[in-house]
């Protein structure tokens, strides 16, 4: 069978490594030159190995991995110690080691009671975590059906509130310390005062890295090499890419998908289309509107949260001083999160609703090559700054490379109170805006995630009313993105869901 499939981000090369495997003809198009989508690593700076938005590990399905035998490629990941430190407001912090046994080094004032309720809200989204991550690479999984899997761990609360509740109203169950959670809520991948913000915490508790339950960690090397392994397995599968070729529409007759034409004008029939953009981007800007139902088209008009993310990497001639890490004898490793107390992250949410970015944005920091070398000349070091709780557009205004310098200000004014001297250390700068995702990366939300992770967009409602997972209302058209079940994150579940579910339907094995 004829397959054809748009976009080559890791989802795409997933799908496309499975269905090659099973015999299909598979032709992939990619409007940029290089594959990997989100999860590349460039060149952003001379002698610079930058992982250019992607840069954690974790998500990646371990399924995925042994099928398609990624082992043989070394890849080598890797877990800091600490994991994580949480820089709070007047000189407080928190460290989360390695060893779940040590157990967080606090530096506040807490309450035994707010201590043990942390180690018991942190237990409870770690257990729930892995409890449903196999159920990330399944299809017809429902709500109800998490539910009850988090139930059955005994955290009836969590379970109960699990897509109705908020990160910020369910933590008042465990402690009442503010500044616990702002370092909470300064993590979440959403606003933290919308529904389904619990499920997204437990959803980020499902990552797994070296065998250590619950947790994030780095490829040596930067992320784009899992991208660079998954393109060489789909090659030697049999499938084939066209770099540089943007996909103009997708050619439907009589309601079914029949082939596509490129910019160029030139057009390719297939058996069968599989759709790596974005939901919006492929229903918005890939098919006329005309031609769907109209609940469909209600359904894509449904509003977004206008919140994303962005980032800054710094090219730097030196690992800077941070002044409150050298305070507490910390080694600068794992992810390095500064943020407001928890009326500042509100306030923060709010301002980027009304699409303006916050004075004093929650930032989580790495400098890998701390831990790394190879991204980085010698002596040098990189350091990547993740911007959280940022508006799509900027003022009413889509990002661009003319206005992104107001994410760079913002950005060096909050680290320079971190980082006396920082100026002196940065040689080079890149950004990347939500503007970017809409533009180089052909994502027309503006959110790495396609579909935000929010109440609205969960398990089963990360598809199309009354279609089936990762199907379309066009017939033979198909889905296998980041805005389809189970969503955001480097995981290839989606890829890998999708050619599960056109195989079934075509009879063939995956």
């Amino acid at each position: 069978m004829r397959i054809g499939i748009i976009g080559a981000g890791h989802n795409g090369l997933v799908c496309a490594a499975y269905l090659a495997s099973d015999r299909h003809e598979v032709t992939v198009f990619e409007k940029n030159e290089r594959t990997g989508g989100l999860c590349i690593n460039e060149e952003l700076f001379p002698g610079y190995r930058v992982p250019t938005v992607a840069g954690y590990y974790g998500m990646f399905s371990e399924t995925v991995f042994q099928d398609l035998g990624l082992e043989r490629f070394g890849l080598t990941t890797y877990v800091t110690d600490p994991v994580d430190t949480t820089i709070l407001p007047d000189g407080h912090y928190i460290v989360s080691p390695r060893d779940d046994e040590d157990g967080a080094i606090f530096g506040l004032t807490a309450s035994d009671e707010d201590r043990q309720g942390w180690e018991r809200f942190w237990n409870e989204i770690s257990r729930s975590g892995v409890a449903i991550r196999p159920y990330f690479t399944r299809t017809g999984v429902t709500q109800y059906e998490l539910q009850k899997v988090i139930e059955q761990e005994g955290f009836k609360l969590l379970s109960e509130r699990l897509f109705d509740g908020s990160l910020l109203d369910i933590l008042n169950e465990y402690f009442e310390n503010p500044l616990l959670k702002a370092a909470v809520c300064a993590g979440s991948i959403e606003v933290p005062m919308r529904r389904g913000t619990i499920f997204g915490q437990v959803y980020q508790a499902s990552a797994k890295t070296d065998g250590r339950d619950g947790v994030a960690g780095f490829l040596r090397g930067g992320l784009g090499l899992l991208s660079e392994a998954l393109y060489q397995v789909a090659v030697e599968r049999g499938a084939r890419f066209h770099t540089g070729q943007a996909v103009k529409r997708i050619i439907v007759e009589n309601q079914v998908a029949t082939g596509i034409e490129l910019d160029d004008g030139s057009s390719h029939e297939f058996d069968a289309i599989i759709s790596n953009v974005d939901p919006r981007g492929t229903f918005g800007r890939l098919i006329d509107e005309r031609l769907l139902p109209m609940g469909i088209r209600t359904h894509l008009k449904t509003p977004i949260s206008p919140i994303s993310s962005g980032k800054v990497h710094l090219a730097l001639s030196g690992k800077p001083v941070i002044r409150s890490l050298d305070e507490i004898g910390h080694n600068y490793s794992g992810r390095i999160t500064i943020t407001p107390g928890i009326e500042g992250i509100i306030k923060n949410c709010e301002e980027a609703v009304d699409g303006r970015l916050p004075d004093n944005p929650v930032m989580t920091i790495s400098i890998p090559t701390v831990d790394d070398d190879s991204l980085a000349p010698e002596g040098r070091h990189l350091m990547t700054v993740d911007v959280h709780h940022m508006p799509v557009t900027n003022s009413g205004e889509a990002w661009s490379d003319a206005n992104s310098n107001v994410l760079v200000e913002k950005v060096l004014a909050n680290l320079r109170e971190h980082c006396p001297g920082l100026d002196s250390f940065v040689d080079n700068i890149a950004v990347i805006t939500p503007g970017h995702l809409q533009g180089r990366f052909g994502i027309a939300s503006g959110h790495g995630s396609h579909l935000p992770m929010t109440v609205e967009f969960l398990v089963e409602k990360r598809r199309f009313p009354y279609c089936g997972q990762h199907t379309t209302p066009i017939s033979k058209l198909y889905m296998c993105g980041a805005g389809t079940f189970p969503g955001s994150g480097v995981s290839g579940a989606p890829g890998y869901n999708c050619a599960r579910t056109v195989s079934s339907i075509f009879n063939t094995r995956v």
